[in-house]
């Protein structure tokens, strides 16, 4: 089971993040669903949305049925239309299964591989539509920025499962340590990496390499959405050691 600090925000306004981001992936997608995805290689604005609809109604039934063992996934439709419906129904029904469960009654999640608070949902789900809203807005030409307490937040989850991921599929790079600074809400993080582990403490202890920027941009660099010379990005230190975390194919 990976431990995963407390969150930054409450159940409800993980709650409200997904209310908002996550018609608008669906507004986005609507306007040309054909559109590659550059962050995401290989897909389109309308893969986009059929992997977030997917996504939704899979943990809306875990939640609604507060399931113990994993659930299955769903079925996504053939036609655009459907999906488009399809998405907009399994959005409201999460929303509704999320705000119905209280936050400490046990589900099961894929980071404690059996039931635990549902907690994690409200969060995870908020950070996964985030960060696909900004995927699928920026393949259309719109640069919205993650709300910057979700973003500080996201960077916290990250952190916390990204050596969960790690472990199942070691990275034969990974090497060194790494500080990671969100210079808008003074938070950093040092990260000692190794192919098959990471461990992670709070605050910059002299680390190989660091890399500053606001919690957006920070977090979308940690997902592998923004390169190192991407503006707004400031990389100090050893190189190699910020490129052997770019190839992580996790999130």
């Amino acid at each position: 089971m990976i431990q995963v600090k407390p969150e930054l925000l409450e159940p409800a306004e993980f709650i409200e993040h997904i209310r908002i981001d996550g018609p608008a992936v669906l507004a986005a997608g609507k306007r040309a669903p054909s559109t590659p995805v550059p962050s995401c290689p290989g897909w389109t604005a309308e893969t986009v949305v059929g992997h977030l609809g997917g996504a939704y109604w899979w943990v809306e039934g875990m939640v609604r049925d507060r399931v113990t063992e994993m659930g299955e996934f769903a079925e996504k439709p053939e036609v655009w239309g459907a999906v488009c419906a399809w998405y907009e129904k399994g959005l409201s029904s999460l929303v509704r299964a999320l705000a119905g469960v209280g936050p400490d009654e046990l589900v099961w999640n894929w980071s404690a591989m059996g039931p635990a608070p549902a907690r994690f949902w409200h969060r995870r789900m908020a950070h996964e539509t985030a960060i696909h809203r900004w995927d699928i807005e920026h393949a259309m030409g719109i640069d919205n920025a993650i709300d910057t307490t979700l973003a500080a937040d996201g960077i916290d989850e990250y952190v916390g499962i990204v050596p969960f991921w790690v472990a199942l599929t070691p990275q034969p790079e990974l090497r060194g340590t790494l500080g990671l600074e969100a210079t808008d809400v003074g938070v950093s993080y040092t990260m000692s990496l190794a192919p098959d582990h990471i461990e992670s403490r709070a605050g910059l202890d002299d680390p190989d390499a660091v890399v500053r920027a606001g919690a957006s941009d920070l977090l979308l660099w940690l997902v592998g959405r923004l390169d190192a010379i991407s503006e707004g990005i400031d990389v100090e230190g050893d190189s190699s050691v910020t490129e052997a975390w770019s190839t992580l194919k996790f999130g």
